[in-house]
Parts: C-alpha cells; sequence; structure tokens
C-alpha cells in the first residue's frame, strides 16, 4: 500500500493476478518440479515460496506473515522462524535428531543405538533411559586409570571445527588450549602474568602463591604434593604456649 499525494487518496499494490489480468482462480505458478512460487485467490489472497530440493526455504503472504527454514544435505529441517518471533533449532546424527529447542524455552536431547531411541531428556524434567548399564564414573577410573570429564569442553560447547584452538589474554597469554581429540588445558594468572592455576582434562591440577618478586613460596598439586615456604608468624603468647617457654 502506498499513498499518493497528487490525488490524496491511498492506492493499493496490485497482486500478480491483477498485474496480469488474470480472471480465473485459483492462480498458480508452479516451477519446473511442480512446486507452487505463487498462489493467489479470488479474494486477493497470495503467498509466494521459495524452495531448494523440495524443501520450502521461505514463504511469505498476504497478510505479512512469512517463514524461513534451514536444512542440511539430508533435507532434515535445522532451523525455523517467522515472523511473530518464533524459532525451532535442531541438530542431527545419522538421520536421526538428537536435539531439539524453541524460542519458549523448551530443549530435548535423544541418544540412539542405530536407529532406536534409547534415551530421552527434556527440559521440562522428562527422562527416559533405555541405554545399556554401563560402568559408574568411579569404576571407570579405576579400570582405566583415568579421571573421567564432566561436562562438554569448551570447543565442543562452541561447536569448534579447526584445532587447535586456543583462547589468549589481552597479553597474549594462553588461558585456553584444546586439540582434536578432546585434550585441554586452561590456566590463571596473576596481574604480573605468572601462573597460579593450571589444570588439564586428564584431571591434574597444580596452584601456587608467589610473592611480591614473582617467587613461588607454596604449591600444591592433584597428586597430593604440598610444598609450603611461607613465611610464618606467631603472637608471643602463641611462641610461649608452643615452646613451653616464657618470652621477656
Amino acid at each position: 500500500m502506498y499513498y499518493d499525494t497528487k490525488n490524496k487518496k491511498q492506492n493499493i499494490m496490485k497482486t500478480i493476478a491483477q498485474q496480469l489480468n488474470i480472471k480465473e482462480f485459483p492462480f498458480r505458478i508452479k516451477d519446473k518440479n511442480n512446486n507452487i512460487l505463487y498462489y493467489e485467490n479470488s479474494d486477493g489472497f497470495w503467498y509466494k515460496s521459495e524452495f531448494e530440493n523440495g524443501n520450502i526455504l521461505y514463504r511469505e503472504n498476504s497478510d505479512g506473515f512469512w517463514v524461513k527454514r534451514k536444512y542440511d544435505d539430508n533435507c532434515n529441517r535445522l532451523y525455523y522462524e517467522n515472523s511473530r518471533g518464533y524459532w525451532v533449532k535442531s541438530e542431527y546424527e545419522n538421520g536421526n535428531e538428537v536435539y531439539y529447542e524453541n524460542s519458549d524455552g523448551f530443549w530435548s536431547k535423544r541418544e540412539y543405538e542405530g536407529n532406536k531411541e534409547v534415551y530421552y531428556e527434556d527440559s521440562d524434567g522428562t527422562i527416559s533411559d533405555n541405554r545399556k548399564p554401563t560402568m559408574t564414573k568411579k569404576e571407570a577410573e579405576e579400570k582405566f586409570n583415568i579421571k573421567t570429564k564432566k561436562m562438554r569442553t569448551i570447543a565442543e560447547q562452541l561447536n569448534i571445527k579447526e584445532f587447535p584452538f586456543e583462547i589468549k589474554d589481552k597479553n597474549g597469554y594462553t588461558l585456553y588450549f584444546e586439540c582434536s581429540y578432546g585434550y585441554w588445558e586452561k590456566e590463571e594468572r596473576d596481574k604480573n602474568g605468572f601462573t597460579t592455576y593450571c589444570e588439564d582434562s586428564n584431571g591434574y591440577w597444580f596452584r601456587c602463591e608467589r610473592d611480591e618478586n614473582g617467587n613461588v613460596i607454596y604449591s600444591e598439586n592433584s597428586d597430593g604434593l604440598i610444598i609450603d615456604n611461607r613465611v610464618t608468624t606467631m603472637t608471643k603468647e602463641e611462641a610461649e604456649a608452643k615452646f613451653n617457654i616464657k618470652i621477656k
């Protein structure tokens, strides 16, 4: 619709059927694959669509409503969005939907053995677990002498595909490192750039304290090794009690 300032009246844009002076309805325009690219009825209602591999990527109608979709190479719908702000996204493995999420905050995840769903969980708290019994975390650690990881790596959370993956601070120091097979390391540093804590995906960690010159005065690691060179002080009363002496 537009406003004609000369004739002081509103004009309505003509539909495609009106532009072509079509008199028989419904009016359709199709592509070579018989997909309907444009539809219009006698009331002036219309919609138009865009296709890829037989899937509707975009559709819009005369009421102003539209939808967008995205598909993978196997025609699985990865994303849906409409003009009302509602959206849906999905992830697939071997043709099976393993994750679903929408703009209402609902999500679900699934696991499969072959094409059989063996695990389901969603944001409403529903859990259905038909997976084969597995070892507990403690049993796996003892059997394989490893520390099992508790959560997805940062690269997995960010869907990183290129490795090695590094995160650095403003001074160029590496805060996080990860390689393609999931091994990672992370570090924390003080204001002078000295390492005060480090940890890796095997479960090893190390922390330390430093003096004003950067010298390590206390260290501790996950193997139980503690080195304490901190200077300790005590009051006169504490010293007398500890060593059973009298201090003048």
